[in-house]
């Protein structure tokens, strides 16, 4: 059954950047092949909705009418400030959100079309703004009136779930509250602006993900399977989901997750049976129609590789026993194995059904660096950099230089920038020929292009700078005491009309 949920206020209006630390570029780069959750809101799950006339909302910036020029950059310029820099004249401007002095993942929560956000201004509340025309169009309350989660049912099913779990009734109590939040905090955009993916209450010891359609106003359950929705992904399709579900959220109290297959227009969940032998399991999307299970993954690579089939709801198992990382590589599967003793890497070749199609050995201890495409990548092997890829069911591996720190490709895809370890900055082609050598203020700790690929901003570790491709020349934008950071940029190119 639809639920109303308010109708649509008036007026709606790759860059890789790792951190200077080798060890913390190995760590993102395993994680690299791993989707994470989705962009989370602190809070979520719309309940009773206000549209823009029953909620007045503050201006964006210190002028309220839309910015001319652009393109325009939405950033974290302070602990509790932000700013929007218009690169038409590199003006920078502040930009104050809906609910000020809050810290907001700009990014994650930023509309398909650049021209709204999502605002989480209290564990309470979710606000949709426009940067079209400045104001907030739709609000989200969380509570549910009544109330259907009940906390002594949820603490009782979590201990039926988790048996032998060595939580006290405090300790599990609290970590029931935890997990509700969490999870009805979990909301994304879906497919275009017209959809939002939000989590509400369904049950006493239940959450559910719901579809929300702006245009119509209408909420629409996806799935009633139980316990509380702790992670979604969308799937390469746009069209599935892939749905994880628990009881509290405690990654070491694994055996109460479920995972499911949930089809947003069949409106159906079908549960994945997870391997017999998986000890907290990692699952991801692998391609549009697979999904990839690591039986027991450690923090790098795991034991026990398995496909879930979601047209035939078949599994199969595909590696057996340890590998230290594992990648989609072409229409096949690329694993590698370190021999830490001999410092030495054994690279897998496989096809879908596991069968080994070619294995090669390159000499150091070698690391996923940066895909390039679906059938080349990057890997970093000691002080050198080589370059794989998958040709007619055999691996091809070229030398490329030294080390990758970070490799950034324009959105056109006609140039790339180059950094390696040796701190050398280079500008490449298409055919990753050397154009150039380039001239930077400082070391680049983070790469973004500009939409139009005409330069790109680099932030060191103390300021933000714009790099022009035909002036060949560095400006300075900004300084902040973010930038020193390890963590990348929190920003977001937006637009100001559709």
């Amino acid at each position: 059954m639809n639920r109303k949920i308010g109708a649509p206020g008036k007026g709606l209006a790759n860059q890789l950047a790792f951190p200077p630390l080798l060890a913390f570029l190995i760590l993102v780069s395993f994680s690299a092949c791993i989707p994470q959750n989705p962009g989370e809101i602190a809070a979520d799950t719309p309940f009773p909705v206000e549209t823009s006339e029953a909620h007045p909302t503050a201006s964006p910036t210190k002028d309220p009418a839309p910015l001319s020029g652009g393109p325009f950059l939405l950033l974290q310029s302070g602990v509790d400030s932000y700013s929007i820099i218009n690169f038409a004249d590199l003006s920078i401007i502040p930009f104050d959100p809906p609910e000020p002095n809050r810290q907001y993942t700009l990014g994650a929560n930023l509309s398909p079309s650049q021209t709204q956000m999502l605002f989480a201004v209290s564990q309470e509340e979710v606000q949709v703004y426009s940067f079209i025309t400045g104001k907030v169009h739709t609000t989200y309350h969380l509570i549910s009136d009544p109330p259907l989660f009940q906390i002594d049912q949820a603490v009782e099913a979590a201990r039926a779930a988790l048996p032998g779990l060595q939580y006290s009734e405090e300790a599990l109590t609290t970590a029931v509250k935890n997990a509700l939040i969490q999870s009805k905090g979990k909301i994304q955009w879906f497919q275009s602006d017209r959809y939002r993916l939000s989590v509400m209450e369904s049950g006493p010891t239940s959450t559910q993900l719901t579809l929300d359609d702006q245009q119509t106003g209408s909420r629409e359950p996806l799935e009633d399977s139980p316990a509380l929705v702790e992670a979604y992904w969308i799937g390469p399709s746009g069209e599935l989901i892939l749905l994880k579900k628990g009881t509290i959220f405690d990654g070491s109290a694994w055996r109460d997750d479920r995972y499911y297959i949930v089809d947003s227009h069949a409106r159906t969940a079908v549960p994945i049976e997870l391997p017999e032998n998986a000890v907290n399991p990692r699952v991801f999307w692998f391609t549009s129609g697979l999904v990839g299970i690591i039986h027991q993954p450690s923090p790098a690579g795991g034991v026990d590789f398995s496909l879930f089939d979601v047209s035939t709801q078949t599994m199969q198992r595909i590696v057996t026993g340890p590998f230290d990382a594992i990648r989609r590589l072409g229409d096949g599967l690329l694993t590698f194995t370190q021999d830490r003793e001999n410092e030495k890497t054994t690279l897998t070749l496989q096809n879908l059904t596991g069968q080994v199609i070619h294995t090669q050995e390159e000499a150091g201890l070698c690391f996923f660096s940066v895909g390039l495409s679906g059938d080349r990548l990057l890997m970093n092997c000691g002080p050198e950099s080589i370059l794989v890829e998958g040709q007619q069911e055999r691996l091809s591996v070229e030398p490329f230089g030294a080390a990758v720190f970070q490799l950034a490709t324009s959105p056109n895809g006609n140039l790339t920038i180059h950094l390696s370890q040796d701190s050398a900055a280079r500008l490449l082609d298409s055919s990753f020929s050397l154009i150039s050598l380039l001239t930077l203020e400082s070391d680049p700790l983070e790469i973004r292009w500009l939409p139009d690929s005409s330069g790109f901003i680099y932030r060191t570790s103390n300021g933000l700078y714009l790099y022009q491709i035909a002036e060949q020349a560095s400006t300075f934008l900004l300084a902040s005491d973010l930038f020193s950071d390890y963590r990348n940029l929190n920003a977001a190119w937006i637009r100001f009309e559709e």
